[in-house]
């Protein structure tokens, strides 16, 4: 066969691949969110970083502090204005 149609054949199927498989990802993972906010026990709204660590746990910085998260309830440790202080 010749090279225009090995060429055609290529680029009909990279072209029609990324819509087929768009669609069966939309189709099989369907995502679940929830919003957290200072009514549910934010320090702020305003989140800067979100990380999870190995036990599970959301931890959020804002300006206020660091949010801990746990699916629950929301812990937060707000910043000292010194170093050698609890809060």
């Amino acid at each position: 066969m010749s090279k225009n149609f090995y060429a055609i054949w290529i680029l009909l199927f990279l072209t029609k691949f990324p819509i087929v498989f768009a669609q069966t990802l939309e189709k099989e993972s369907a995502l679940d969110f929830i919003s957290i906010t200072t009514e549910d026990g934010l320090s702020q709204n305003t989140i800067y970083s979100i990380l999870k660590d190995r036990t599970g746990y959301l931890w959020f910085g804002t300006d206020d502090g660091l949010s801990r998260y746990n699916s629950y309830h929301v812990d937060i440790f707000k910043k000292s204005t010194s170093p050698f202080k609890r809060p």
